[in-house]
């Protein structure tokens, strides 16, 4: 695939195989792509790329003043999907442009996929298509680890956030999954958290949790989180609905959990850690992060 070869220089010379190539660039083709990365350049006007690897793959899409020079058409327009299993897209733009939503990256992943277009700017890149409202953002692992944190790609323009939690488990008996928000580039440890009448320096989603080791039940814990983006009038709220196996009553637990965070800022990230007298770890649990956007 090429760029729309004109008749300057060549008078009417464009031969069979350069107008078919026109034609391509005109109609767009699907191209299947199993390389862990690619630049997206004026040769991929109008195509479907289709990542599928297996695994994780950078795409950087070249600049937009660069291939406007060599555009013959007004706009560009690509389309790039996640297909197969485990394949993980990253879509960045050069340096020097933008996404129209103001995000740094787009992930896609499970079938997702999105089409760009070059706006009139010469520098931002409009996404006029997506698979669905709601966006995968990150995804972090715990391993033996005293918090995980989800800082990747929060934008105002998501109204609220969800962060499904599985294959939780914890290393001391008696701990508490708690979570604390960053706002103004930092990780917010003062008393702006409100539950209930009170207000603390975090909010508390799963109580008394068991040590992995006295887990009877697979998977450990898992549950959703929830965190809407603060309006101008209005505190973020969070909301929790977590289970999880409970040894004293060797049964499993579903505790809802409602709260607010009181600061005007807007949210930049979520941190996931224990909360005790003696604070443990967080053992295993696999965090995954959605922004939705209405």
């Amino acid at each position: 695939m090429t760029k729309i070869i004109d008749r300057s220089g060549k008078g009417a010379a464009i031969d069979a195989t350069e107008n078919d190539e026109n034609l391509s660039s005109l109609s767009g083709i699907n191209l299947v792509d199993a390389t862990a990365s690619r630049t997206v350049d004026i040769d991929d006007q109008n195509n479907t790329i289709e990542f599928s690897n297996g695994g994780a793959v950078a795409v950087t899409l070249d600049d937009i003043a660069t291939i406007d020079t060599a555009l013959h058409t007004d706009d560009f327009k690509v389309t790039i999907i996640a297909s197969g299993a485990g394949t993980v897209v990253t879509i960045t733009p050069d340096a020097t442009d933008s996404f129209n939503t103001g995000i740094s990256t787009i992930v896609l992943k499970d079938t997702d996929f999105v089409t760009l277009q070059t706006d009139s700017t010469g520098a931002i890149w409009n996404i006029i298509n997506r698979a669905d409202k709601l966006v995968f953002l990150d995804e972090q692992t715990a391993s033996a680890s005293a918090a995980v944190d989800l800082d990747t790609n929060f934008n105002a323009a998501f109204s609220h956030y969800i962060v499904e939690l599985s294959n939780l488990s914890f290393d001391l008996s008696g701990d508490e999954l708690s979570i604390q928000l960053k706002s103004g580039g930092a990780w917010d440890t003062g008393s702006n958290y409100k539950k209930g009448s009170g207000s603390g320096t975090e909010i508390d989603i799963a109580d008394n949790v068991n040590a992995d080791g006295t887990l009877l039940w697979t998977p450990a814990g898992t549950g959703l989180v929830n965190v809407r983006q603060r309006t101008a009038t209005q505190w973020a709220a969070i909301d929790a609905d977590i289970n999880y196996y409970n040894q004293t009553i060797n049964g499993i637990i579903n505790q809802k959990t409602a709260g607010a965070y009181t600061v005007t800022s807007d949210i930049q990230g979520i941190r996931f850690f224990t909360s005790h007298a003696v604070p443990g770890l967080i053992t295993t649990g696999t965090f995954r992060l959605y922004g939705v956007r209405w």
